[in-house]
């Protein structure tokens, strides 16, 4: 299978020793170790032997703390990749994958110390993202090597959240808790695993999230609305690398129709087979209920909810459920960031649909 040498878990403070070891064991010499030219931050390594033309492997430092290897700038790019190769293989293989872990039994007295003691490392910021009743959520960042982490403590559980890449923050804050963890929580930790039990634990961190949400709506929802939210929460919170997003939104979008369905039920309004067409009217870009069905609401805020939700649901369901003659010029949802901007508006209309 051909490697892929992008976006790497990388130990960016052991890259110089691990091509020093590299070049020594393999006899060959090491003519420069030095940053890339330019802009890009990263490294650029020359190195090569007597007789042969030398290699030139650059390792370029990405966002999110993620490096990527190129070495076919060079004039011998044999040599460059059994450096590339090497860089790729000290990766445990554990460390290719996000970091998504769930442990039990933390509050926040049993947290705090362990987080003044990761923020003393030198390289290491620590802020509070959030705080609510349900959780309270920290960023673990390091400006230094461009990698963080989100730690999640959820109050109502007493579980521990951690997502991220398992690079320098998840190291040293993992090093600082682990004097408090039992042997089968070090070695989840180590091994960045969860057991068994995972999938309820998930569950469990993904209606804690949906609680903080929906806030009081989170009580009247239905029960098949419920499980759709919660099981798209489960795969949403573990953050895994996907090529594209667009089936994660579809459990909202679900839920909305059904909010729209049941809601209009309550004044007199059965949307049959047929759809929403009957009660809706397209005027100036967007969908408003006509005069007819515009008439059964009590008020104004009613139908401004009824409106707004039906207008996010339609534009969605259409781009992300159609796609168009030029297929490749189909709409797409390309990232988490993107994927998660676009579910929290759709709660903010399944909040608002459940508090008419």
């Amino acid at each position: 299978m051909e490697r892929n040498y992008k976006n790497l878990n990388l130990d960016r403070a052991a890259i110089e020793e691990l091509t020093q070891k590299m070049i020594a064991e393999r006899g060959y010499t090491l003519e420069s170790f030095d940053d890339v030219p330019g802009t890009q931050a990263g490294k650029r390594v020359v190195f090569g032997h007597a007789g042969k033309n030398f290699a030139t492997v650059d390792i370029l430092f990405i966002k999110g703390g993620v490096s990527t290897i190129k070495y076919l700038t060079g004039a011998n790019r044999e040599l460059g990749k059994e450096l590339a190769d090497y860089l790729y293989e000290s990766i445990n293989p554990a460390e290719f994958e996000q970091v998504n872990l769930v442990l039990k039994g933390f509050i926040e007295t049993m947290l705090i110390p362990v987080l003044e003691v990761t923020g003393e490392e030198a390289h290491i910021e620590i802020n509070e993202h959030s705080r609510d009743k349900l959780k309270t959520v920290w960023k673990i960042l390091s400006k230094e090597y461009q990698d963080e982490i989100t730690v999640t403590l959820h109050n109502s559980t007493r579980t521990l959240h951690i997502q991220g890449r398992p690079l320098s923050c998840y190291r040293a804050f993992i090093f600082n808790i682990s004097e408090l963890l039992d042997l089968a929580g070090l070695e989840k930790v180590l091994i960045r695993q969860d057991d068994g039990k995972a999938d309820i634990v998930q569950q469990e961190v993904a209606r804690t999230h949906l609680k903080a949400v929906l806030g009081d709506a989170y009580e009247k929802i239905h029960q098949s609305v419920e499980k759709l939210l919660t099981s798209g929460l489960c795969v949403k919170l573990a953050a895994p690398e996907l090529p594209d997003y667009c089936l994660l939104l579809y459990p909202e979008l679900r839920s909305i129709e059904g909010a729209l369905k049941d809601k209009m039920k309550d004044f007199g309004m059965t949307v049959g087979k047929d759809g929403f067409g009957e009660f809706f009217e397209h005027n100036n870009g967007k969908w408003e209920l006509n005069t007819a069905s515009a008439a059964k609401f009590p008020n104004i805020a009613t139908t401004n909810v009824i409106e707004s939700a039906y207008n996010f649901y339609n534009r969605e369901r259409h781009g992300l459920f159609h796609m168009e003659p030029i297929v490749d010029a189909s709409r797409m949802i390309s990232d988490m960031k993107h994927l998660m901007t676009k579910s929290t508006q759709a709660w903010q209309q399944i909040k608002s649909l459940y508090s008419i």
